[in-house]
């Protein structure tokens, strides 16, 4: 069903009301927002599409000791095998299929809604494969957050979801919901809209009055009628001299308020989601700087997105790869990073690095590396360009040149012994959720026929 039919000023306040008592149902029409209007549509897709064109790598944490720098080089190479596989979908649209990109797409819904749900199913590794995972975007209505905690609805109707265990959903949550203010600021413009829809059909045409001096009901009076109906239709008439037939223009007497108002409501929208309106702001506010404050703007948007789908998955994701190749309670020495496509002063910090060093300071090597997003290169790697100076950690690097691998050495389990050691650690890594997610599904992709209970 079409959420937006049922988009009304009470309905609206009704479910913004319910969203802050942790009811998700007004996610119905925030995807529909997304995926009919043409203003939201357009800046919610070009802000997740940022994420997805960025590069990812896999970087080493700068501030630790030699003596476990070829640890961390392993947990580079698992973290980096597991999300070179990974494969991601969706829960209503099974066709979908993609990777990283995908996912960080997926994630940034949370931007617009506060949250944004994958159910987590584990992809135990065989011979020759990394230790990877399917991640499956599911609707934010399936859940609530009635109780302070992310809850899953296993039936329609519930009130009161289960619990979701750790290992078995990524749950990504903004500070804010976006599609909040959104769909406020569409509301006013969808009602302008109508009005002057409604304007444009009554008044687009003008009028006719036709005048004479014949007496009514007469023939002349008839033929006068049948004239003003014709010319109505297709703008051709015969009369008498004494005969008259004339516009009337309504509307004329000055500007409508519509397109005026509708037009502001859409560049709040690209506001709120891109940091301004490129073609608008720059033209109405003069002197170019629209353009160029949009594009800082952008910038700091991307690396605010960035940033946001690295952390959740640092805190999420890689936490519990390295738990389970390296054993409980192991901390990461790696981590992943979504790198944008526009750094940052980059300029600037390549003077001050080359002033410092001139000046004869000594510099991290890993430090460099971490801020130009570069990955530093395991001990006995292969690398292009010179070799590094002393100050760059010559002796590490000899030291590391007896490091045999950079993966971890699998345990001599077998088959049935790893899928136990999997239910010990994860709870089992199948669908689990299957059964009751299937009624669910079959209840969202039929929502055509369903009347949404706005």
């Amino acid at each position: 069903m079409n959420a937006i039919r049922y988009a009304t000023p009470e309905n609206i306040g009704r479910l913004l009301d319910a969203f802050y008592c942790g009811g998700f149902e007004i996610a119905k029409l925030w995807d529909s927002l997304e995926k009919r209007d043409p203003t939201v549509g357009a800046v919610v897709g070009k802000r997740k599409a940022a994420v997805g064109r960025m590069r990812w790598e896999i970087l080493t944490r700068s501030d630790l000791k030699a003596n476990v720098r070829d640890e961390a080089a392993k947990h580079a190479a698992a973290l980096r095998g597991f999300y070179e596989e990974l494969t991601c979908t969706s829960a209503l649209k099974g066709d979908e299929s993609g990777g990283v990109g995908l996912l960080a797409q997926q994630i940034l819904d949370a931007r617009g809604k506060e949250y944004s749900v994958h159910e987590w199913v584990w992809k135990l590794p065989r011979l020759g494969s990394s230790l990877s995972a399917e991640f499956r975007h599911c609707p934010m209505w399936w859940f609530e957050n009635r109780t302070g905690v992310l809850r899953y609805l296993t039936d329609d109707g519930q009130i009161y979801g289960v619990p979701m265990a750790r290992n078995e959903w990524l749950v990504s949550v903004a500070p804010s919901a976006l599609m909040e203010a959104t769909c406020v600021a569409w509301l006013f413009a969808h009602t302008c809209l109508n009005d002057w829809a409604i304007f444009c059909e009554k008044f687009g045409m003008p009028g006719l009055l036709g005048r004479t001096d014949a007496a009514p009901d007469s023939k002349e009076w008839a033929a006068l009628v049948e004239a003003v109906k014709a010319f109505g239709q297709d703008w051709a008439a015969v009369v008498n001299q004494s005969a008259n037939i004339e516009f009337i223009s309504a509307g004329s007497a000055g500007e409508i308020p519509f397109p005026a108002l509708a037009d502001a409501m859409k560049r709040e929208i690209a506001a709120l989601w891109r940091g301004g309106d490129l073609g608008t702001f720059s033209s109405s506010r003069g002197g170019g700087t629209g353009a160029s404050l949009q594009g800082r703007e952008k910038t700091c948007l991307e690396h605010d997105d960035a940033r946001f789908v690295s952390e959740t998955l640092n805190a999420r994701v890689d936490s519990r790869v390295i738990e389970y190749l390296f054993g409980e309670g192991v901390s990461p020495l790696a981590y992943f990073k979504l790198i944008p496509g526009h750094t940052e002063n980059v300029s600037s910090s390549l003077a001050i690095d080359a002033h410092l060093l001139g000046a004869g300071l000594s510099l991290r090597r890993a430090d460099f590396y971490e801020r130009y997003s570069r990955r530093l290169p395991a001990p006995g790697e292969a690398v292009v360009g010179g070799s590094p100076s002393q100050s760059f950690g010559r002796a590490h690097l000899d030291q590391g040149n007896t490091a045999k691998s950079t993966l971890p050495s699998p345990r001599p389990t077998s088959p049935g012994n790893r899928t136990e050691m999997a239910r010990q650690r994860f709870g089992g890594s199948g669908d689990t959720t299957r059964a009751t997610k299937a009624r669910l599904q079959r209840s969202a992709t039929a929502l055509q026929v369903i009347r949404v209970n706005f």
